[in-house]
């Protein structure tokens, strides 16, 4: 811009300068074009900014590691032809939280092309923040904000998993990180104290005499005859956009191998302090688990998805949890307390050792085996 407004000025200064030695016909045609052309570009960018109006489009989904190709078209009536427009666009990854701006040029057409490519997994939110229309000089810049926005999911490369089921997966001994329900209650469910307003028949009277409190039951458990993923999107420090994207690599790659051998399982995950769950049964229902995982937030701080777990499903229990954490430090003990629990971790991730009554697995691309 001031190589371009120097330019302008130097060429005003020599109009000037022949003006004054050669007062002519020519010389003052030359000075009034040298002072109307600019104003003109000027007036132009002004009324593109005034009446600019700009549209986003991208594909819907991508693999990790491709180009992906976008196209912004800016309509600004015919007085952009007298003045150079360009986009701001900027692109975050809701997952990883990798994000990129960069000014893009507007062709004559009214359309401008970038590409951008992300070599991890999640959803890319794309927008163009704002549209600049600029006269030839550089002598204004005129900026109008722009709400265009677009979305791409970004698809991991799944690997091959070798699924062995574990037929004592569903017995729920404390040794396997089942149910720590003690044997002397013989009724289901758990008890706690009797809060006013419980129904009187869920009053444990046996236990409420020995311990001098009032217990009541709480409902049995649902028990499911499935297996269920879950995946931990929360880090006690700094994010690792590396890990993240290994733990729901790992999940879909799990997901599809339970898929294909026909074992129905549940894909739950968190969105806003919410659970979110999909039975996974078919084709169709393992691609919507796949977008549900694949537009989660990873995030510093912040509620566990086993403490979520615990709290929001309360009566829901499953032949396994798997868990998938980037990460050794998340709470198991939610997903514990009613069913067995096996954390896995991305293979470059370390950890001390697992918790009493926890498996912990490691998915390796190159030789992946899970016990289920």
């Amino acid at each position: 811009m001031g190589r371009k407004t120097g330019a302008w000025l130097g060429w005003i200064l020599a109009a000037l300068i022949l003006y004054f030695f050669e007062n002519n016909t020519g010389t003052r045609a030359v000075l009034l074009i040298t002072l109307l052309v600019p104003l003109f570009s000027v007036g132009c960018a002004w009324m593109a900014a005034r009446h600019m109006t700009v549209f986003l489009q991208a594909p819907d989904n991508a693999r990790a590691g491709e180009k992906i190709r976008c196209t912004a078209a800016v309509h600004a009536s015919g007085w952009k032809t007298g003045c150079s427009v360009c986009c701001a666009i900027s692109g975050r990854n809701v997952m990883t939280g990798e994000h990129f701006e960069a000014g893009v040029p507007v062709s004559h057409d009214g359309t401008c092309a970038f590409e951008t490519e992300s070599s991890r997994c999640g959803q890319i939110l794309l927008s163009v923040l704002r549209a600049e229309a600029q006269d030839w000089f550089g002598i204004a810049k005129f900026r109008r904000d722009a709400c265009a926005a677009a979305s791409v999911i970004v698809k991991p490369v799944l690997y091959p998993v070798f699924i062995r089921t574990d037929p004592d997966s569903g017995s729920g001994s404390p040794e396997a990180g089942g149910s720590r329900r003690q044997a002397e209650d013989p009724e289901p469910g758990d008890l706690r104290l009797y809060v006013p307003g419980d129904p009187v028949r869920q009053i444990h009277w046996k236990l409420s005499e020995k311990t001098d409190q009032m217990l009541i039951r709480d409902s049995a458990p649902e028990a499911l005859d499935l297996n269920a993923l879950l995946l931990e999107t929360v880090f006690p420090g700094e994010a690792d956009p590396d890990a993240m994207h290994a733990a729901v690599q790992g999940l879909l790659s799990v997901s599809r191998a339970l898929s294909e051998a026909g074992i129905g399982h549940a894909v739950i995950t968190e969105k806003n302090g919410e659970i979110r769950r999909t039975d996974v049964t078919d084709d169709n229902s393992f691609h919507q688990a796949e977008e549900q995982v694949l537009t989660v937030e990873s995030r510093s701080g912040g509620i566990s998805i086993g403490t979520l777990f615990r709290q929001q499903a309360p009566d829901l229990r499953f032949r396994r949890v798997v868990l998938f954490s980037p990460h050794p430090a998340c709470d198991v003990s939610g997903p514990a307390e009613r069913q067995p629990v096996t954390l896995v971790l991305p293979p470059f991730v370390p950890y001390s050792g697992p918790e009493s009554g926890i498996r912990t697995d490691v998915l390796d691309p190159a030789d992946a085996r899970l016990d289920i």
